[in-house]
């Protein structure tokens, strides 16, 4: 009978081209898509800057692609008022269709660089959740949400922009740097809370 044939970077799966879209690196084969559900239910815990004076402010600052919590933690630390706690988060490693299927921190998966290509929607939805946690977790411990500031780098800044305007807490603001609006042909849809 023999093994059956590997797939290629091109080949698709019964049921549709991003239903099953495999890269081949070497002599291995990974699958770009099929994401399993729980890609945030395992990640390493964030790095966390605490306020020097009394907390009264949080800002939730979101890495680029490949980077980690710690690329941004001390930078933000230096320039950040005594009052504010930082909270920088990294994400799971994941293959990430655009850089050929590597395995890397990524808050969802990036499949083009062409505005009208196609987008990880289950992936940036689901990372959004994983933000709004976040701020559900600061608002627990007794800072308003009109006192969190959401914001990023990159990919980073490109789901923080998306989380602050699909999130029903009215925030202190948004710092979305050198990136982009994930899922923009929905922008219309977007809530009115941060808009």
């Amino acid at each position: 009978m023999g093994n059956p044939p590997r797939p290629s970077i091109c080949s698709t799966g019964r049921t549709g081209w991003f239903d099953q879209v495999y890269a081949c690196m070497g002599d291995k084969v990974s699958k770009l898509t099929e994401k399993k559900s729980d890609h945030f239910s395992n990640m390493p815990d964030p790095v966390v800057v605490s306020a020097s004076a009394k907390h009264t402010a949080t800002l939730i600052f979101l890495h680029g692609l490949g980077d980690t919590g710690h690329g941004w933690a001390s930078s933000i630390a230096a320039i950040r008022p005594p009052h504010v706690k930082v909270v920088c988060p990294t994400a799971n490693k994941m293959a990430v269709t655009l850089n050929s299927g590597f395995q890397m921190p990524s808050w969802f998966d990036l499949m083009s660089l062409d505005p009208a290509g196609p987008e990880d929607e289950a992936g940036i939805k689901a990372a959004a959740k994983m933000v709004d946690s976040l701020i559900a977790e600061e608002i627990k411990s007794g800072i308003p949400a009109s006192r969190i500031l959401v914001g990023g780098f990159s990919q980073g800044g490109a789901l923080a922009l998306y989380s602050s305007l699909h999130t029903d807490h009215k925030l202190a603001g948004t710092v979305a740097l050198s990136c982009w609006a994930p899922l923009h042909k929905q922008m219309a849809a977007a809530k009115q809370t941060n808009k």
